[in-house]
Formats: structure tokens, sequence, C-alpha cells
């Protein structure tokens, strides 16, 4: 009797444990912000051609992946403008492995205090 309610209790904490965790991703992605152990790498963004969809990040060019995310801009804001001020600042980006040549799937523009 004592282990079955034991039994019913541990799977209400995981049923409670994963709900709160799904909760939390959930308003992460609506929130528009990706987490950030989803970037493998940190740089400096010297150069975008959103129209060739080309980045330079510290001393390699990427292509830009056709499903591109962005996090860390302003949704209301023009993307090209702030793109361009972000030049020569920090940026968290993924690269997809999948692709055989190097491709950017992601970016975060970080704060330049937040590198």
């Amino acid at each position: 009797m004592k282990n079955a309610q034991r039994s019913n209790k541990l799977s209400a904490m995981v049923l409670l444990l994963g709900t709160l965790i799904w909760t939390s991703l959930s308003v992460a992605q609506s929130a528009g912000e990706a987490p950030m152990s989803m970037f493998e790498a940190q740089g400096i963004m010297r150069f975008i051609d959103l129209p060739s969809a080309v980045v330079q990040i510290d001393d390699t060019r990427y292509k830009l992946s056709p499903v591109m995310r962005w996090a860390g801009l302003d949704p209301n804001e023009n993307l090209m403008r702030q793109l361009l001020r972000a030049l020569n600042g920090p940026v968290a980006y993924a690269v997809d492995s999948k692709q055989k040549t190097p491709t950017v799937k992601a970016i975060w523009v970080l704060p330049v205090e937040g590198r």
C-alpha cells in the first residue's frame, strides 16, 4: 500500500516537473528568444548581405540558412536596420552541420556587454 502511494506521488511529481519544463520552453519560444544552449560559438559579425544570404563572423564567411532564426532583435523594427547596427558587435551563432558549405542556421545578436 505504501509503495503504491509512493509510486503515485513520484509519478505526479514527474508529470508536474515535465509540465513545468514544457511551459517554460513554450514561453521562451513565444517570446522570440532562443535558448543560449542552442548556440555553438560566439564571434564578431563583420559583414552581412541579406539578399545574397551571406554573413561573415570573425574571419569566416557563411551562407545563411533558408530557415534562418534570429534572436536578440526587436520584431517591430526593420531587420536590415538592426543588423547594420549590429555590425562589428558580438553575436552567438549555430552552424548547420548537415550542409556541405558552411551555413549558419541561427544568430543571436548579443548586447555589447553580454559577450
